[in-house]
């Protein structure tokens, strides 16, 4: 699960209320939240998996030409600079589903 809030989880466990009393899972995905999200996770008994700096690289100048090429218009400012973060979210989501132990998986941001 991909959450920004801790006050989120609690809302969204209770709608999963009856599919976690059938022995289901919930993962969470924790890619460097700070929010406090860990914590609210691991009370209420979800399955937490760190991985703060896995799905996260800067972007080279290469990977900005290459995305200045494909996505700007002739005449456009740049889009992106050297350095910046580059978060991989679908690495992180099959990750996720790649630890999950039921077939069914919900994946949220």
């Amino acid at each position: 699960m991909f959450l920004k809030k801790a006050d989120r989880l609690p809302r969204l466990l209770a709608t999963l209320a009856e599919f976690r009393l059938r022995c289901a899972e919930v993962v969470v995905l924790d890619t460097g939240s700070d929010g406090g999200i860990l914590e609210v996770a691991a009370v209420a008994g979800c399955r937490v998996v760190v991985e703060s700096r896995r799905f996260s690289s800067r972007l080279s100048q290469k990977h900005v030409d290459r995305i200045q090429k494909a996505f700007s218009r002739s005449g456009e400012a740049t889009l992106l600079r050297p350095g910046e973060r580059l978060f991989k979210f679908a690495l992180a989501r099959n990750h996720a589903a790649s630890i999950a132990q039921n077939d069914f998986q919900f994946a949220g941001r």
